[in-house]
């Protein structure tokens, strides 16, 4: 794995196709739950996969606290993508990160010839009410919350050593997502939107997905998968095929 910055780790590199992906995991996820996706475009194109605070190679550094504070963590290193055909992908929590950072990008006034914003297991956010909003916050605690919301195997919440490790990153990735809410007459993005959810998905429902239409002017795509939230686990051959399609690789 090479860098272009802390937050963006390149996995996959192949600068002469012209065509790039990057991918944002799930909250409390580092990019090491997106490397067997990457490897899966097998050189057709350059896939970077964000590492932030918290995790892995960057474990003694704090923990960032919002949704916005994460995307534009990125977004110095994805203006630097050159490409013709972008893919920002992103999973669950990761899918917010992805579409707060394609608003910062569209600020920028950055424009791919061919650029999709591609949201997985996640309904678009909820706008807010105003400066007085109160927020509902969980009041389950860590490894309740990590078994509620799915994805993370018994024996690592055993490790109650492991999890107080992490505790800190993993909390405050809960409270980024909790707390995220989308600024009040926002427009829609010019780039297209694709999104991918699992047909067993009780969290996040087909209509939660068609939602995300109301987000762009460009083109929209829906594709439902077999499996629950976490059908990414077991259909990343299926997911990569589909972010090809949108790269126009296929």
């Amino acid at each position: 794995m090479s860098t272009a910055s802390d937050s963006l780790v390149e996995v996959e590199s192949a600068p002469e196709c012209r065509s790039a992906v990057v991918c944002i995991p799930q909250g409390a996820a580092g990019a090491a739950s997106l490397v067997s996706l990457a490897r899966s475009f097998r050189g057709s194109a350059s896939v970077w996969i964000a590492r932030f605070p918290g995790r892995e190679s960057r474990i003694l550094e704090p923990p960032l606290t919002s949704i916005e504070e994460m995307a534009s963590s990125l977004l110095p290193a994805a203006l630097r993508i050159e490409a013709e055909n972008i893919v920002f992908f992103g999973h669950c929590s990761g899918a917010l990160v992805a579409y707060e950072l394609a608003h910062m990008l569209s600020r920028e006034a950055c424009a791919w010839p061919n650029a999709w914003l591609a949201l997985s297991g996640q309904a678009p956010p909820i706008i807010s009410q105003g400066p007085d909003e109160v927020i509902p916050r969980s009041q389950l605690g860590l490894i309740e919350k990590l078994r509620a919301n799915g994805g993370t195997p018994e024996d690592v919440l055993a490790d109650a050593e492991f999890l107080e490790m992490l505790a800190p990153m993993i909390e405050a990735d809960f409270d980024a997502w909790d707390r995220y809410r989308a600024p009040e007459g926002r427009g829609k993005l010019a780039i297209s939107i694709s999104v991918l959810g699992g047909k067993a998905d009780e969290t996040v429902c087909e209509a939660d997905l068609l939602a995300w239409q109301d987000h762009t002017t460009g083109q929209f795509r829906c594709d439902l998968l077999d499996g629950d939230h976490f059908f990414l686990t077991e259909q990343e051959n299926t997911v990569g095929e589909i972010l090809m399609d949108l790269l126009s690789l296929r």
